[in-house]
């Protein structure tokens, strides 16, 4: 019975966790590049209340000390805003992830 596995070059992107900390009244850019399969945390280090919502993508409730994540699954330009406190916003660009062709293999 032959099995076909998959071998993806060195260096071939795996998604990451990026935080975006809330913290006095604002929300913290990220430090790294955002792609789409990312997991994108929202930590509420704030002593109040927020959210973390970008219309139709997601809606996070966040108590203080309080912490949620989404997996990003569109590219393009994420606006998130927080229900509670309208003047906070930010503006995350989420680029397409790169697609990477791996080589068959087959086993016997």
């Amino acid at each position: 019975m032959a099995v076909l596995a998959l071998a993806f070059p060195a260096g071939a992107r795996t998604s990451q966790t990026v935080t975006v900390y809330i913290k006095d009244m604002a929300f913290q850019p990220p430090s790294a590049e955002l792609k789409t399969g990312d997991t994108l945390v929202f930590s509420n280090a704030d002593s109040f209340r927020h959210t973390a919502t970008a219309k139709a993508e997601f809606d996070l409730d966040l108590k203080p000390g309080e912490s949620r994540s989404v997996v990003l699954k569109h590219s393009g330009t994420y606006e998130v805003t927080c229900r509670y406190h309208p003047t906070m916003t930010i503006r995350l660009p989420v680029k397409p992830a790169p697609v990477t062709a791996g080589k068959a293999h087959k086993k016997s």
